[in-house]
């Protein structure tokens, strides 16, 4: 089977998308099965453009160039890897081709999005994914979320979880770990992990409102966030809750080194208002790292009952959440049990045998 796997420009950074897309990728060339992939994507001319010029430049180049390079390519099955370049759709075989959706963010919260030109263009990417003959939704939230906006057929929808790489795992405890800890922490500080970025629906805010509470309880922590930058709005914030000596942020860290930073963490905290899956907080249970995560509907499925679910709202809640984590070894152990047998229940094997049989379904 000849199989076109269309990637996201490299040039967007965008990361999760292109885990996804390796990792899938990694997978369907394991199976015992005779697969021919080709990896698809395009580069856009002066990739250190930035600002600007460069994003206008991008652009042209994913709705332009994209297309029409990628109408030459021939296979069997066509697999666009990311919703926001469903458009590709148009200029593919629509019913040869699926398209994973990771999310709906700007159709579920459309108010938050506004109408801005990136809005447009993904709304246009998302009504061409609908011509697809398969659509391959990464939870059951995701595949809902589809089903309420579109009249898609719902037996052609189906629900394909992201895998966890098998290095983020529990490390043994040591000296490594007690060094590596004093770079973000002293001995007698907790560290409180986020790992993501800032956007406001990752609510940050509330994290950050909870962590005054705890510090006025007398609690001593470290509130360490990977991958994001923080908005003006939160820096105001983190400046009036006086917390400035107690969070720290690293904007990027590459994915192999993740697995040491969840480790390194007592607990993790992710209190998003929306998100189609939620991969770190599955990295953080399968590193043995208790989690605390919102009640919306796509971490409710993930976490399942390994982790403690609070309303995203609730930064007194939140705050108690933590603090019974921290004060109660019996329930951290609990909870680091329960997250690794709960995160061994995905794999990147499963996510390409899964995947595999959606192109066989719609080819035969």
């Amino acid at each position: 089977m000849k199989i076109a796997l269309f990637k996201d420009m490299p040039e967007e950074k965008w990361y999760s998308m292109d885990i996804y897309a390796d990792k899938l990728i990694q997978g369907l060339r394991s199976l015992n099965q005779q697969v021919d992939l080709i990896p698809f994507t395009v580069r856009r001319p002066f990739p250190n453009l930035s600002g600007r010029a460069g994003s206008i430049l991008t652009y042209l180049w994913r709705l332009g160039v994209y297309p029409l390079k990628a109408r030459r390519v021939k296979a069997q099955v066509y697999h666009v890897l990311d919703h926001s370049y469903g458009h590709l759709v148009r200029f593919l075989d629509p019913e040869k081709t699926v398209v994973t959706c990771h999310d709906l963010a700007p159709l579920v919260l459309r108010k938050m999005f506004g109408k801005s030109i990136s809005v447009r263009i993904w709304d246009r990417s998302f009504k061409t994914m609908l011509k697809a003959a398969r659509i391959i939704a990464i939870s059951r939230t995701t595949r809902r979320d589809i089903i309420n906006f579109s009249n898609y057929d719902p037996q052609r929808i189906h629900v394909i979880y992201y895998g966890v790489e098998d290095y983020f795992k529990p490390l043994r405890k040591g000296e490594f770990l007690k060094r590596e800890r004093r770079k973000f922490a002293n001995d007698d500080q907790n560290i409180i992990l986020h790992v993501g970025h800032c956007h406001w629906r990752k609510n940050i805010k509330t994290i950050l409102w909870a962590l005054s509470f705890l510090k006025e309880k007398g609690i001593d922590f470290v509130f360490l966030q990977v991958g994001g930058k923080w908005s003006k709005e939160q820096v105001e914030l983190i400046r009036k809750l006086s917390l400035g000596d107690s969070v720290k942020q690293i904007n990027f860290v590459k994915p192999e080194n993740l697995p040491l930073i969840y480790n390194l963490a007592d607990v993790f905290v992710f209190p998003s208002f929306y998100e189609g899956f939620g991969m770190p907080p599955l990295e953080a249970m399968a590193c043995g790292t208790p989690v605390i995560v919102s009640n919306i509907p796509s971490l409710s499925e993930i976490v399942g009952k390994a982790g403690i679910i609070i309303e995203p709202q609730d930064a007194e809640g939140l705050a108690k959440a933590v603090e019974d984590i921290l004060e109660n070894y019996a329930l951290k152990e609990k909870l680091r049990h329960k997250g690794i047998e709960r995160a061994d229940q995905f794999s990147w094997k499963k996510t390409a045998q899964q995947t595999f049989e959606v192109y066989k379904e719609m080819l035969f």
